[in-house]
């Protein structure tokens, strides 16, 4: 159970959302949301293990890739290339993309398959375990990175002390997280994906996740909101619910399967011509700080 707030250090929590495997209470003081209690250990392990659909990413390795694009496009902006911490990298598509404009990487996985996937397909340096438990040499990296992985940290102070041994002087932590108070949330409320994950420990928004940094000396400098990760993610579940009613051609005799067949097409076009107008809106919203992603970059100041 946690008693103190990690931003604010408030003890008056409210309760939020309930679920049937956990609880998330907002912090009257700051608003950082939270599950109180959290699963341990074992349960999150286990969850991970046997729950975590790992084979899901793999199917979106293209898109994933042109995010990376898109994401170390961002991090370039700011700094050249150098040496990069990718924490929880997944199958390291990342990296791998990191890599081949330059920069030398190194990720960080727990997921047995997922880092072993990254090491024998694509040859990278990937570590796998826990960012706690890994040894790691201090003040060597220009750029380390955690791509919704810092809402899975039970310590988010410690994590955060410990990238800021890992860094260089002046250099950078990029990382996105889930917007709570994200327009989609706010739409959705207690069946927002995101919320819905008690393997999701906290739950940020602009004001609360800069304020953590900030009490561990690494103040932000950017602060937006961005589609990212959740890109056509409501036009995507409105769709998905639209086919999913749909009854499959199999079910139809062969006098109507000539009818249903044209349905089919005809709603897969309509969810296709949903995304194209949700594009324009989601910039819009982003633009006002309610997009469904949070990304900070936050700066070392201390020096080495």
């Amino acid at each position: 159970m946690i008693g103190a707030c990690p931003v604010c250090s408030g003890t008056d929590f409210q309760n939020a959302y309930r679920y049937s495997r956990h609880n998330v209470v907002r912090c009257r003081g700051c608003g950082l949301h939270f599950v109180n209690p959290q699963l341990d250990d074992a349960a999150l392990q286990s969850l991970y293990e046997q729950e975590y659909n790992y084979a899901y990413f793999l199917q979106r390795k293209k898109s994933i890739c042109q995010l990376a694009r898109s994401r170390i496009g961002f991090i370039e902006r700011m700094v050249p290339p150098g040496r990069l911490l990718d924490i929880g990298c997944m199958h390291g598509f990342f990296l791998d993309v990191a890599r081949a404009r330059g920069w030398m990487v190194t990720g960080v996985e727990r997921c047995v398959p997922a880092a072993s996937y990254a090491r024998e397909q694509l040859a990278l340096d990937v570590r796998e375990g826990t960012f706690e438990q890994l040894t790691l040499s201090a003040h060597s990296y220009d750029v380390v990175t955690l791509w919704h992985v810092f809402e899975h940290v039970r310590d988010p102070h410690a994590v955060i002390r410990r990238i800021k041994a890992l860094l260089k002087p002046g250099g950078l932590l990029v990382m996105a997280v889930p917007n709570i108070h994200s327009i989609s949330c706010r739409l959705q409320g207690g069946k927002w994906p995101w919320l819905a994950m008690p393997e999701h420990l906290f739950h940020y928004d602009a004001h609360t996740l800069p304020a953590l940094l900030a009490r561990e000396g690494v103040p932000c400098f950017c602060v937006k909101t961005v589609s990212g990760d959740s890109e056509g993610l409501l036009c995507a579940g409105i769709g998905g619910a639209i086919k999913n009613r749909m009854p499959s051609v199999q079910t139809f005799s062969v006098r109507c399967k000539r009818f249903v067949r044209p349905v089919r097409r005809f709603v897969a076009g309509a969810v296709r011509l949903l995304k194209l107008v949700f594009t324009p809106i989601n910039g819009v919203v982003c633009q006002m700080g309610y997009g469904p992603e949070l990304l900070v970059v936050a700066r070392n100041e201390s020096d080495a």
